[in-house]
């Protein structure tokens, strides 16, 4: 802050912008191992879901519900969840420019799926992207690559979740993430 308007002073807190996003999301791994902590409950998924959605919206964020029957509830961490479901969203509307949820059938399983039409990931990368600090995109640029920590985070969440994160490639182009439940009996 002591250095005179310039393009030094705009690089270094564009690089301690990046230190701290890193410094973050390291946490924010971190913790998602505490997620085991959270009681499970009954959750109803779709009430759930269409608030997130909702409060997206409400941000004025590209993210559409788009609808879903025949499962009301879980058994679940809903707060586990939720970060999870809400790192796929982020994840969406960065990479794919929005994000549409739904909730489904799938393998007679009961599936929340999020999805988008940005570049996808590449299918021999899928399982790489599931580990701590796998980045695509090699850059240190957090706009363009990311820490390579978010869908690691997701993944771990999910598992507390006793749920099932696939990644796809969507019909069309783009990502379909779903995170998969057994259903009840």
């Amino acid at each position: 802050d002591l250095l005179e308007e310039g393009s030094l002073r705009t690089k270094l807190h564009a690089d301690l912008g990046q230190m701290q996003h890193l410094v973050e999301q390291g946490l924010a791994y971190a913790r998602s191992a505490q997620a085991m902590q959270e009681p499970e409950m009954p959750t109803d998924l779709p009430t759930l879901l269409e608030s997130m959605v909702a409060d997206y919206q409400d941000a004025s964020q590209a993210v559409r519900w788009l609808g879903g029957s025949g499962f009301e509830t879980v058994f679940t961490r809903p707060g586990a969840l939720r970060r999870a479901v809400g790192n796929l969203v982020d994840n969406a509307v960065k990479f794919g420019g929005g994000a549409e949820v739904a909730l489904t059938q799938r393998e007679g399983r009961c599936c929340i799926v999020v999805q988008d039409r940005g570049p996808g990931i590449p299918e021999h990368e899928r399982d790489k992207v599931l580990l701590p600090f796998y980045r695509m995109e090699p850059s240190r640029n957090a706009g363009t690559g990311g820490t390579g920590l978010g869908l690691a985070i997701v993944q771990r969440l999910v598992r507390h979740c006793h749920a099932q994160l696939i990644l796809d490639a969507r019909v069309g182009g783009g990502l379909c993430a779903c995170i998969l439940f057994d259903l009840p009996g």
